[in-house]
């Protein structure tokens, strides 16, 4: 009993010490780096803005006149409304953002270290977190108005909760996992494709007779919270869906100006510029409530016809998409900084050899993979950004503090012998 007492409390000491040192780190980076007085928000600030004015979750003006939008998942556009109603839109609200971004922050880090306990023991864990807690790339995201640092989190506590009920499989943790599914996929969308794949995940790792009815209440659970949201946009689209934005996303990514990535050629700073004749189409689109899905159903049609006719140069996009997804984007400005470049160029190698490792052991890993290869699949179809790798390089980092001590076992293994 009291070695039972003590192991629970050194999980909790170990637990409490990552989240404290997690947290003061990202803390110091928005200290040093975070933007309090005009901070870029993106489309989240346009959206919250349009809350705030009492036009609704609107975000294109099309004739002067405001269209109610489903660009952008509505989770954190109503928690920067939220925020800014209750303290006004200063100095004091984007840093509040901010903080919070860095408590999700921190939580991925306890959360990475829980995980990687589970997959590769203890000392790897360890390694993994104290990457994860000093990544330059990982203390940045939280200096920015943006929720890659609160879904990044999301992501890691899904994955928990789901080896969590691989340990005790029941319709509880099902549900909980599911629950955090569904509020994930109200952060970044995208997540909703992951959320299947997590269900066909949880069917092959289950060996009961219920296995089916466990699943469907995983799916269930993340079907009932984004549902209000999909109705209401099904009303103003007749679209079930969280976001009415695959079709610009796919465009993107493929037409005749498309390089690959999220960026023209650099230096510019600006996104994938389409081939005229298709701005001149969503142009001349008049303003209606549907016009997001009008809109992006002209993408759709322009994206899958550019790739009927010129099939070597998709062929070539989506080893450029790889290729840019595993080494060096150079489109994107960000990609450039040293602080970002050279951490991942220490890492990769190390995940590559951590890759071939885990092969002997691929079930005990397979979560991480799914995680991995949904967001490979995602920049291949779609286009690649850096936070779209982000987002998985905590599970990376795992795979890679995990060849990182087999290599530390056998050089002390050799030197004692």
């Amino acid at each position: 009993m009291n070695k039972f007492t003590d192991k629970s409390k050194n999980k909790i000491s170990a637990v409490t010490a990552i989240f404290i040192l997690s947290f003061f780190l990202r803390l110091m980076a928005v200290r040093i780096v975070g933007n309090f007085y005009n901070p870029r928000m993106w489309e989240f600030g346009v959206l919250a803005d349009n809350l705030l004015a009492g036009k609704g979750y609107s975000f294109f003006v099309v004739n002067n006149t405001l269209m109610p939008s489903a660009y952008m998942p509505p989770a954190f556009p109503f928690l920067l409304a939220g925020i800014f109603l209750t303290m006004g839109k200063n100095v004091v609200s984007f840093f509040i953002v901010q903080f919070v971004n860095c408590i999700f922050g921190a939580l991925a880090c306890v959360l990475i270290y829980l995980i990687a306990k589970k997959i590769v023991g203890q000392k790897a864990a360890f390694l993994s977190v104290f990457i994860c807690s000093i990544y330059p790339a990982f203390l940045y995201i939280n200096t920015q108005i943006h929720p890659i640092a609160i879904y990044t989190a999301l992501y890691c506590l899904v994955c928990f909760l789901l080896f969590k009920f691989l340990e005790l499989p029941s319709k509880k943790f099902s549900s909980y996992a599911g629950i955090l599914s569904g509020i994930t996929i109200l952060f970044r969308s995208e997540f909703l494709i992951l959320t299947f794949l997590l269900a066909a995940w949880i069917f092959l790792n289950l060996y009961k007779k219920r296995k089916a009815g466990i699943t469907l209440v995983y799916l269930f659970a993340a079907i009932i919270i984004i549902f209000p949201w999909c109705v209401r946009n099904f009303l103003l689209f007749k679209r079930f869906t969280p976001t009415v934005i695959s079709g610009y996303a796919f465009a993107r990514g493929w037409n005749e100006n498309a390089t690959g990535a999220g960026r023209d050629l650099w230096p510019s700073k600006e996104p994938t510029v389409l081939p005229r004749y298709i701005k001149e189409k969503i142009d001349k689109l008049p303003p209606s409530k549907d016009y997001e899905a009008k809109r992006d159903d002209i993408f759709l049609k322009e994206a899958f016809s550019y790739i009927k006719n010129n099939p070597g140069n998709c062929l070539k996009l989506i080893f450029k998409k790889i290729y840019y997804f595993w080494w060096f984007d150079p489109t994107h400005y960000a990609t450039r900084n040293p602080l970002y470049l050279w951490p991942w160029m220490v890492i990769l190698p190390f995940f590559v050899f951590g890759a071939i490792l885990s092969l002997k052991e691929i079930i005990k890993f397979s979560l991480l993979y799914v995680y991995i290869l949904m967001s490979v699949f995602q920049s291949t179809v779609f286009f690649v950004l850096p936070r779209y790798r982000m987002v998985i390089e905590p599970f990376i980092v795992i795979i890679a503090s995990y060849a990182l001590m087999n290599i530390a076992e056998k050089l002390y293994i050799q030197r004692r012998y």
